[in-house]
């Protein structure tokens, strides 16, 4: 359901408890698993909440709010891609999901290459693996444009439409800077 601001509200909302980490995360959608990731000091709504509309039309869209961010709290731990992406491998596990599509902005986009990088392999979530589009391309082995796994410009994870500059349609064009 969307509300008078323009988001959509999550049909689930939850916390799951993964390496001593208490995360949040929200599911909104239905359709292949598409894992959002934020950026530095940010959370889900101020990265994603125009494009969660659009990407719920064909996905189920999860979003996660990382260790000491929104409501996710911080540990005594360092805030690595590694541990952040280890964080992301055990949710997925606890929500049952097997594969998934993850993009990520910023901070988030480093966490989806280190996905992409040591967690590509089917049996690497429980018989799946990840897929990965973001801040750059992270496959296992030679990939060629056209080709399966390829995530290249002319690729989108998601599905969406492309602007002539690459963007999904669902995200504004960059405009004159003034």
């Amino acid at each position: 359901m969307e509300t008078t601001t323009g988001r959509l509200e999550p049909r689930l909302t939850g916390y799951a408890d993964v390496n001593g980490v208490h995360m949040y995360y929200e599911v909104c959608g239905d359709g292949s698993p598409l894992v959002l990731l934020h950026g530095g000091m940010l959370t889900i709504d101020l990265s994603f909440a125009a494009l969660i509309p659009a990407l719920a039309g064909a996905h189920q869209v999860i979003g996660v709010e990382m260790q000491g961010h929104g409501r996710t709290a911080d540990i005594d731990r360092e805030i690595t891609p590694a541990a952040l992406a280890s964080d992301v491998v055990g949710l997925l596990g606890q929500l049952g999901i097997d594969r998934a599509h993850v993009f990520g902005h910023s901070m988030g986009g480093a966490v989806t290459l280190e996905l992409g990088i040591n967690h590509p392999d089917p049996g690497a979530l429980a018989g799946g693996g990840i897929s990965v589009g973001a801040a750059g391309r992270a496959a296992r082995g030679p990939h060629r444009p056209g080709q399966a796994g390829h995530l290249g410009a002319d690729a989108d994870p998601a599905g969406l439409p492309r602007h002539a500059g690459g963007l999904p349609a669902a995200v504004p064009a960059p405009g004159p800077l003034s």
